[in-house]
């Protein structure tokens, strides 16, 4: 009688430094938390994000982690911006908010021309020397 072969389960990839992962909840309040990996230790991560189930975490750290994906190769999504001497990059930054804001029904985004304006504004006032103020003797 042959022996069935030993059913091996996938090998899981250790996460990397900057991807989102699960923690268990050191409180009795949550179920898990989101961190993100900030060295190469186990115990180097950050907290991001305290969830009510490990299921909740997981599907958020995935979400957060497809994101982080898509940002960094934002090139496949448009390599211009509409807006004439902006940057595509933040463009496509503005438009994985915006189509996460569709999806789900959740409040609007800042709009991309709000963004550099404001931008600007806050530029702007950085740039502004200081005045000179004379003291009497």
């Amino acid at each position: 009688m042959r022996r069935p072969k030993p059913v091996q389960k996938p090998v899981k990839a250790l996460p990397q430094i900057g991807d989102f992962i699960v923690r268990d909840a050191w409180d009795g309040k949550c179920g898990a938390h989101v961190a993100k990996k900030t060295g190469p230790r186990w115990d180097d991560y950050e907290t991001m994000i305290l969830c009510r189930t490990d299921h909740g975490a997981q599907a958020l750290a995935a979400f957060m982690n497809v994101a982080k994906d898509l940002a960094r190769n934002w090139h496949q999504i448009r390599d211009e911006s509409p807006y004439k001497g902006t940057s595509p990059r933040l463009y496509v930054l503005e438009t994985i908010a915006y189509a996460v804001q569709r999806a789900t029904n959740g409040p609007r985004p800042e709009a991309f021309h709000e963004f550099l304006k404001r931008l600007d504004e806050e530029r702007c006032e950085g740039c502004k020397p200081t005045p000179i103020t004379c003291e009497a003797a």
